[in-house]
């Protein structure tokens, strides 16, 4: 599949891969300035919801689970929403996420263009 960014690694997905896991849902953040939440079930629909807040600037990317294979799920590329502030851009990655703790609390989000791992707790 090609992306706005270049082509989008995709792989088979294992299990129930057409509805995001039930342990994903909800509203994860990165400290004070990143919240991310996942809410839809179904593959292919909008589950996705990022949101940055820094110095005043707000930014919100929205984007469609994938699947998941392995532990991991996958999201396609953020689409910018039009409220987000006119300095806020779309990469165009896709994302992925997985649990790094027993716990299922803490959350590892990567893109998959390979730049650095940014974690999320679980919380409102």
């Amino acid at each position: 599949m090609r992306g706005p960014a270049g082509y989008l690694p995709l792989a088979r997905t294992e299990g129930d891969a057409q509805h995001l896991p039930d342990e994903f849902i909800g509203i994860w953040r990165s400290g004070d300035t990143r919240r991310l939440m996942f809410a839809h079930r179904i593959a292919g629909g909008p589950a996705v919801e990022l949101s940055e807040t820094t110095e005043g600037r707000h930014c919100t990317w929205r984007a469609a689970y994938l699947g998941n294979r392995a532990g991991e799920i996958a999201a396609g590329p953020g689409r910018l929403e039009a409220s987000s502030d006119k300095s806020c851009t779309a990469d165009g990655c896709a994302s992925t996420y997985r649990f790094t703790d027993g716990s299922r609390r803490i959350l590892e989000g990567r893109l998959t263009d390979g730049s650095g791992a940014v974690r999320y707790t679980l919380g409102s």
